[in-house]
């Protein structure tokens, strides 16, 4: 199944956020981690996507009881949630931190786990499109 990023997403991620892509369904990862949702962004010129789920406790990154999942002011699309630097994509439940690279966990109850890694793909025409 593909996947394919809207332009106004594909803005975000070009302006530098995670943005938050609806998957069209709830899909099975690895390890049985179910994501309907991933993040999609850029780290070094590379595009990176994750399925929104943590490795802790089967819990979308961008939810909890407490806070609103972070929105991009210009587009109001949701982004991922990051740490306070930006350097790394947090966990609002659990406040695991994930490298933005590699989505390696470097503090919180995961730490050692990944992110489960969606392929991406850019086309010639400027698309983005996430290979499930």
């Amino acid at each position: 199944m593909d996947v394919a990023l809207s332009e106004t997403e594909r803005e975000v991620v070009r302006c530098g956020a995670f943005v938050r892509v609806e998957l069209g369904e709830r899909y099975v990862f690895r390890d049985g981690a179910r994501a309907s949702t991933a993040f999609v962004g850029i780290v070094n010129g590379e595009l990176k996507a994750f399925a929104n789920v943590c490795m802790h406790h089967p819990t979308p990154l961008d939810s909890n009881e407490f806070e609103e999942a972070p929105i991009d002011a210009r587009t109001r699309l949701p982004i991922a949630p990051m740490t306070e630097d930006g350097a790394r994509l947090l966990c609002l439940t659990h406040g695991a931190e994930f490298e933005r690279g590699d989505g390696r966990c470097t503090v919180g109850p995961c730490f050692g786990q990944s992110l489960v890694e969606i392929t991406v793909e850019a086309s010639d025409s400027g698309g983005i499109l996430l290979r499930l």
